[in-house]
């Protein structure tokens, strides 16, 4: 049978901060609002009833005491304490380092006491005919949030195109992932850093791809491109179509060695009201020559 600490999941030399601290994260660990089976509700239900019995137990310093004498548990209070869990079964790897002092909310993954956030996570890979989806979901710490949205988006940016369903399954996801992560931002990391770094290769990844993404939709949408596209150079056939008026001198006046004193004209600048003029001034010229002899 299982004693207290087992149930717990802790060393018999935990001290009391990292009793409560592990207490909190095993209650939110297995709610039974976070499963849907009815036989995994059941199953929560009983692990939730061994956590408050074996807190009730061990959360109190007096009980405490009779539990290890009564049991036989020797407990040295100069041993140095070590963290209530080193990793979880869907979390990041957890260093392994003496815990700071809890007080308030703590993380449901490494179980440290900080600022937390809701926040839902996608990984999608995917294999041609189908896929492979994993969630991330809870309160989590700014630390942890940093872990999980690099290495998920990472991987997804790598694996996450190969498949008709995955292709447009996966912008959904990167877009889900960046405002989430845009939104933990302004939080304060926890003062100890329990949780390992994600790797470089998933950041590199994460970045390049969000910048090529970016590019490539920029490259579409942008106004030059847009004006660059709508715009079609006029053709010679329109600009030879058009009808251009050359300036011509005009025909220098022969009044001095004629005695009419004609104008001359050029064809291409004779108009109605020329042309008129010129057989008026023509009728009275015959006139007059026929009027004197």
């Amino acid at each position: 049978m299982k004693n207290y600490y087992e149930m717990l999941e802790i060393s018999e030399t935990a001290s009391q901060e990292e009793i409560k601290a592990q207490y909190r994260f095993l209650v939110q660990a297995w709610h039974p609002d976070k499963f849907s089976s009815p036989e995994q509700k059941e199953k929560a239900e009983n692990k939730t009833k061994e956590i408050n019995k074996a807190y009730e137990v061990l959360g109190n310093p007096d009980k405490k005491r009779e539990y290890d004498l009564k049991h036989n548990i020797s407990r040295s209070d100069a041993s140095p304490s070590r963290p209530a869990a080193s990793r979880t079964e869907t979390g990041p790897p957890i260093k392994t380092s003496s815990p700071a002092s809890y007080s308030g909310p703590v993380c449901e993954v490494c179980g440290q006491s900080a600022e937390l956030k809701h926040t839902k996570l996608y990984e999608n890979i995917g294999m041609v005919v189908v896929r492979k989806a994993r969630v991330v979901e809870g309160k989590l710490c700014k630390n942890c949030i940093n872990y999980f949205f690099w290495t998920l988006t990472g991987r997804t940016m790598v694996l996450g195109w190969w498949g008709v369903i995955s292709f447009f399954a996966n912008i959904l996801i990167l877009i889900n992932n960046l405002f989430r992560y845009i939104a933990s931002l302004g939080m304060t990391k926890p003062r100890e850093n329990r949780t390992e770094d994600p790797s470089p290769i998933w950041i590199l990844t994460a970045v390049g791809g969000y910048v090529l993404i970016g590019y490539f939709l920029f490259s579409m949408f942008s106004p030059v491109s847009a004006q660059n596209s709508s715009y079609s150079p006029p053709s010679s056939n329109s600009s030879s179509s058009r009808p251009t008026s050359t300036p011509r001198p005009h025909a220098t006046s022969t009044s001095s060695s004629s005695n009419q004193g004609s104008n001359c004209y050029h064809w291409s600048h004779l108009r109605k009201c020329l042309i008129l003029k010129e057989y008026q001034r023509i009728r009275e010229i015959l006139l007059i020559s026929s009027i004197v002899p």
